[in-house]
């Protein structure tokens, strides 16, 4: 079974949107996966910012139930790949355990853009999509490894 974590810094814009692509294309591919999201700044029980829901909802992912949550140790352990928006993100993650190296992969190195997928948080919607766009190009290209 495949189980992504995806890790951005508050976690209510890119690494929902990632979570949500990804679901979204592992159901429509018959692929078992189980994935969640977490965010360096530790901000929890939050919902997803409006901008994420309302583009994701525009190619009918629903990522409108997410609640924010903060790096938990336990549940990294167990990704069978974590993905960070950030050479930021990958710190974070690498200071709790640096055992976790070989699975800690910048999202933007599956895509045709930049390696880092920049924060969309206080930008226009259309700066989401753009973002949203580039994380679906980025699990595109992951998932065609698989």
């Amino acid at each position: 079974m495949l189980k992504p974590i995806f890790i951005c810094s508050g976690n209510i814009c890119r690494s929902p949107m990632a979570q949500g692509i990804l679901m979204a294309k592992a159901r429509a591919r018959n692929l078992r996966a189980m994935s969640i999201s977490m965010g360096t700044l530790y901000i929890q029980n939050r919902q997803a910012s409006p901008e994420a829901i309302e583009v994701c909802e525009e190619m009918d992912v629903d990522i409108s139930k997410h609640r924010s949550q903060g790096l938990n140790l336990g549940i990294l352990k167990m990704a069978t790949h974590i993905f960070v928006m950030t050479h930021r993100h990958r710190d974070a993650v690498l200071a709790l355990d640096p055992s976790l190296a070989s699975k800690t992969i910048l999202l933007g190195k599956y895509g045709s853009g930049p390696d880092e997928i920049s924060d969309p948080i206080g930008y226009s919607s259309e700066f989401y999509r753009e973002i949203r766009d580039q994380i679906e190009d980025s699990i595109n290209g992951f998932l065609k490894t698989l």
